[in-house]
């Protein structure tokens, strides 16, 4: 069942039951939740979770990026001085 197609899985998890390798140390998602989640959603097919506005403020992300260049730049500069 492990290796079943999507539909004999998502009965067998209506029924609360997944089968999955006795070496495997995390929580697996229902078939259901995996079609449910953002990644899925056609804006994000489209664009990419990534860029979704509507999971990540690109404002917010352009700011963080900045603020980890800030640094580097600086570096830049004071071993231009030395040239």
């Amino acid at each position: 069942m492990l290796w079943a197609d999507l539909e004999t899985r998502e009965l067998i998890q209506q029924h609360k039951l997944n089968i999955t390798p006795a070496n495997f140390f995390s929580n697996i998602p229902s078939v259901a939740e995996v079609r449910e989640s953002f990644e899925y959603r056609e804006a994000e097919q489209q664009t990419g979770s990534y860029f979704s506005e509507t999971i990540f403020s690109r404002e917010r992300t352009d700011n963080f990026l900045t603020d980890l260049q800030e640094p580097f730049r600086l570096s830049q500069g004071n071993l231009n001085e030395f040239n």
